[in-house]
């Protein structure tokens, strides 16, 4: 296949109107292509090359390069940012893969050889799932795909060997650094998405603070009465291996004493008496009607079955969900924030702000 300069490449986007789009995460990678039915030859072509013949352009590794090294300066003059950079490496180590932090040397040492070799090493077609939507008939997009994807390395890679975790004590730091605002994240080691307590949890924790909003006990008690905090919601993670749960807090440097224990006593609170019958039934509610706009188009279903497969779910994963919220009840909720990772429900703490915590260790 002849390589198409990158230039050229988008080029040939641009005037289709449409876009190749290239996304990656801890544990996967997604290409999302989007155009017209009656260029998707010239697509398919496209996306073929990509694949197969990866140009690997030094100047555009360069220009991804000091892109992604202009994004961690920025990060690292907000403290938000930076609680999500390092919060990890409290629950998973430093070391670990899970926690990964980039810096500048990291960055600057990277050669376009090693994402080339990288990309020959990790992306294989018996690894991938591809999801379609649009007008089409069926028997003729799978004809032009075999015609263009089909010729693909067809090789077996060999089964993903994840790097386990090795779950740390549980600690509390505070960093100091030229900022009115107080970044806070405060949590645990969660559980794995293949866990069956998964329904309950998340339910359990969009009434903490996993709806974002001020109707959450977090948000209603330290934003919407208090007035304490620019942000605070709650959200619990759950990946491959287990994720993690975290409470999060923005705030100004006055405040943060008071913010971090109001997260303590609400969060001691709603293990022991867990939620109100209202609470559990406007949560339920919420969080099915959710799927309905998540859902809206047809590509957004098509996308998630393939990552349901990915992730090893079975075809009908959305009909099990949605059985799975539907029967949580009052003692599932309280039984799965009583349960915990950590001795006595230890938490971790970080805080970035322009002063230092008074209190010392605050979570045991």
């Amino acid at each position: 296949i002849p390589v198409i300069p990158a230039e050229e490449m988008d080029r040939i986007l641009s005037d289709l109107s449409a876009s190749i789009e290239i996304t990656a995460d801890d544990e996967s990678a997604m290409i999302a292509l989007r155009g017209l039915t009656e260029d998707r030859a010239v697509l398919l072509g496209l996306l073929t090359e990509m694949l197969e013949e990866p140009s690997f352009d030094e100047r555009a590794f360069a220009l991804a390069q000091r892109q992604t090294e202009v994004s961690l300066q920025q990060s690292l003059e907000k403290p938000g940012d930076l609680a999500d950079l390092y919060f990890p490496t409290q629950i998973y180590g430093a070391t670990s893969p899970w926690a990964l932090v980039p810096t500048f040397a990291g960055l600057g040492h990277l050669q376009v050889s090693q994402a080339r070799d990288f990309y020959q090493r990790v992306y294989y077609p018996s690894r991938m799932f591809l999801a379609v939507a649009g007008d089409f008939d069926t028997k003729t997009l799978i004809a032009e795909l075999k015609k263009t994807l089909g010729s693909w390395r067809r090789e077996d890679a060999g089964a993903i060997h994840w790097p386990s975790i090795q779950a740390q004590a549980p600690t509390a730091k505070y960093y100091v650094m030229p900022s009115e605002q107080v970044a806070v994240r405060a949590g645990h080691l969660g559980t794995a998405r293949d866990d069956p307590d998964k329904y309950a949890l998340i339910v359990a924790n969009f009434i903490l603070g996993g709806s974002g909003a001020m109707t959450s006990r977090l948000g209603s008690q330290i934003r919407a009465d208090e007035g304490q905090a620019y942000n605070v919601w709650s959200q619990y993670g759950f990946d491959r291996v287990p994720g993690i749960f975290t409470m999060v807090a923005e705030t100004k440097a006055s405040q943060m004493e008071d913010v971090v224990q109001s997260m303590r006593s609400i969060l001691q609170k709603y293990r022991e008496e867990g939620p109100t019958p209202q609470e559990l039934a406007d949560a339920k509610t919420a969080i099915l009607r959710s799927l309905l706009f998540e859902y809206e188009s047809r590509y957004a279903i098509v996308k998630d079955w393939a990552r349901f497969a990915f992730w090893g779910y079975p075809e009908d994963y959305l009909k099990i969900f949605t059985r799975g919220i539907e029967h949580v009840d009052m003692e599932a909720v309280k039984r799965v924030f009583i349960r915990s990772n950590s001795p006595i429900w230890w938490l971790d703490l970080i805080g970035f702000g322009n002063r230092p915590l008074r209190t010392g260790r605050l979570w045991s």
